[in-house]
């Protein structure tokens, strides 16, 4: 398995160019599951806090079943492929669109998944010279820990790169394993981070002894209307 630290920016022909590069490296290397960051097709927003301001603030839209998902179907092959969209979807004569993490190999969309495709910018508030010593730098490294060891799965964490608009992306793609420890990462440049396990026998072991998820007690946080 591996996550990719990269850039991708609104020039889909760019990305579409850059990403059998990326796969061939990938598959080079003996990875069967590739987790691209959020936004691959079409980039992130540039500003988080006043999106729509500029004539290039939002990313570019498509559909699950258009071009350019096509072409990353027709790059995987044998390998399984996760990457981020803004998904464009009619709602009542209405465009929307969604923040989406597709999921594919070659034979077409497997679906939308439980991988972790993220476009996690540095601090826009208390701004570091170092990117590893950025406060959301740590928090980054804590949420895919937590995510990982409190569901005892592994987490494959992709993220983007560079910079676009005024957002500067952490890079630090990682691989975390069921106990939460780091097993591969990325640091702030672009390149993957790879990790070999057995995948199920370690899952098993993380819940030998407690199961988190088999111990929830789903009654207890149901919504309940107000009395």
């Amino acid at each position: 398995m591996a996550a990719v630290a990269a850039h991708f920016g609104r020039d889909v022909d760019r990305t579409l160019a850059k990403l059998p590069g990326i796969l061939e490296d990938a598959r080079g290397r003996g990875v069967d599951l590739l987790v691209l960051p959020d936004a691959t097709i079409g980039g992130y927003l540039l500003d988080l806090h006043h999106p729509v301001e500029e004539g290039d603030g939002i990313p570019h839209s498509v559909e699950i079943d258009g071009p350019e998902v096509a072409a990353i179907v027709a790059l995987a092959g044998d390998m399984t492929v996760c990457f981020g969209i803004a998904e464009r979807a009619v709602d009542g004569g209405e465009e929307r669109r969604y923040n989406t993490a597709v999921c594919v190999n070659g034979d077409g969309v497997l679906g939308v998944v439980i991988a972790c495709l993220s476009a996690w910018p540095a601090s826009v508030t208390d701004r570091s010279d170092r990117i590893r010593n950025d406060r959301q730098a740590h928090l980054f490294d804590l949420y895919d820990c937590a995510r990982a060891a409190e569901n005892q799965v592994y987490l494959v964490s992709s993220n983007q790169t560079g910079v676009l608009g005024g957002l500067r992306f952490l890079g630090q793609a990682k691989v975390v394993d069921p106990a939460g420890e780091i097993v591969a990462k990325t640091w702030a440049k672009g390149g993957l981070a790879v990790a070999e396990a057995d995948v199920s026998a370690d899952v098993a072991r993380a819940r030998r002894s407690l199961n988190h998820l088999a111990q929830r007690a789903e009654h207890a946080y149901r919504l309940t209307a107000p009395a």
